[in-house]
């Protein structure tokens, strides 16, 4: 690998996969080189709002025509209300891809891809679960004309304080329509079961996002800017306050900027 050639990889990469923009929540198998910072509005069960800015997001980088590289950005989270007080989150420091099919729209239309991403506990005492996690994932999507579904399912596992907090399971799944290359309505369904643990052991989670998303826009040269919005809420279960909050909030409103190079 070398840096004379990157901008010539990173095209190969996008033109040998589906042009589809990642969803809102749900991870893409998408191989994706940009800038990407979110934000989020959050409503708990409990009353207290949160304010997230960053969404844990960060720098993408495509070294090879199948490799993606997320290089995570502190996240910045402020609590209102109930339990106030703000601070970083946790850092997921880093997310591999590696796609392993894909055919653009001329040649089938799908992609599937392998993920493993490491969180590292370095957030205020009120937004750290004080345990390093390892995430690995699958990702696939299918394209039908201007529709296309992407769904990722994967397990984060903590090194520590595993009998509190537990393995979760999370499957999202997004359905995608395109209009006019540019705008992009999608309905997502986002699923959470925990293995173990005493906080959630046992428990599920279902939250339903609405959104759209608009780009990419071309600003100059190779660069590119995509922006969306969403409104997720929970719909099961029924609110539980203790040992911790299922579902872990109520409603959320969520803003994505995405700067493509």
């Amino acid at each position: 690998m070398t840096f004379t050639h990157w901008f010539n990889r990173v095209d190969a990469a996008r033109e040998s996969q589906p042009h589809w923009v990642p969803p809102l929540v749900t991870l893409s198998p998408l191989i994706t080189e940009l800038l990407k910072e979110d934000g989020y509005h959050q409503r708990l069960g409990n009353g207290a709002d949160i304010l997230n800015l960053g969404g844990g997001k960060g720098l993408f980088l495509v070294p090879t025509e199948t490799n993606e590289f997320d290089i995570g950005l502190p996240t910045y989270e402020k609590r209102y209300h109930v339990q106030p007080g703000s601070g970083l989150t946790d850092l997921q420091f880093l997310l591999i891809k590696q796609r392993l099919l894909s055919a653009p729209a001329d040649l089938g239309n799908y992609i599937v891809t392998a993920a493993l991403a490491g969180q590292a506990p370095t957030g205020s005492a009120l937004f750290s679960n004080n345990a390093y996690v390892v995430s690995p994932s699958l990702l696939a999507g299918k394209g039908f004309g201007q529709f296309n579904v992407q769904a990722a399912t994967g397990f984060a596992v903590p090194t520590s304080h595993q009998n509190t907090l537990g393995t979760s399971w999370a499957t999202n799944t997004t359905l995608q329509y395109n209009l006019e290359d540019v705008v992009w309505p999608e309905f997502e369904v986002n699923w959470t079961h925990w293995l173990d643990g005493t906080q959630r052991g046992g428990q599920d989670q279902l939250f339903l996002t609405f959104g759209a998303i608009i780009g990419p826009l071309p600003l100059a040269g190779r660069l590119g800017l995509t922006v969306g919005a969403g409104y997720q809420f929970a719909v099961a279960p029924t609110q539980r306050l203790t040992p911790a909050l299922t579902p872990e909030y109520r409603h959320a409103f969520i803003l994505t900027t995405r700067l493509l190079f």
